[in-house]
């Protein structure tokens, strides 16, 4: 829905979370192992959010551009891939080290 949104031109601040979310998640399953034949899937699309919360933050626009559509809907896809095989323990140990992951990095700009 989030993506959606932000195609359809409603996008805003939770609908950029949303896909960093997604994003967060995808790379804490490479960092348990899994799918680390995709990691240009995940550095394509930490570009794809890098820029697109760099032009929200400056128009408060969601937009995406043609190659960061691509980037989304890729790890979109990556990511509903990896959960359809997952078991609930694995997705529990994603959303733990997606939450570490992310206060190490607020930490660290503190």
């Amino acid at each position: 829905m989030a993506f959606a949104d932000i195609m359809a031109g409603r996008g805003d601040r939770h609908s950029i979370n949303v896909l960093v979310a997604v994003n967060n998640i995808t790379h804490a399953f490479f960092m348990m192992g899994r799918g680390t034949e995709y990691a240009a899937i995940c550095m394509a699309s930490k570009e794809a959010l890098t820029g697109l919360m760099s032009r929200f933050l400056s128009t408060a626009s969601a937009t995406l551009r043609g190659p960061e559509i691509v980037a989304i809907q890729d790890l979109m896809e990556l990511h509903n891939a990896m959960l359809e095989t997952a078991t609930v323990g694995d997705v529990e140990r994603a959303h733990l080290l997606a939450i570490r992951a992310t206060k190490t990095r607020v930490e660290a700009c503190a």
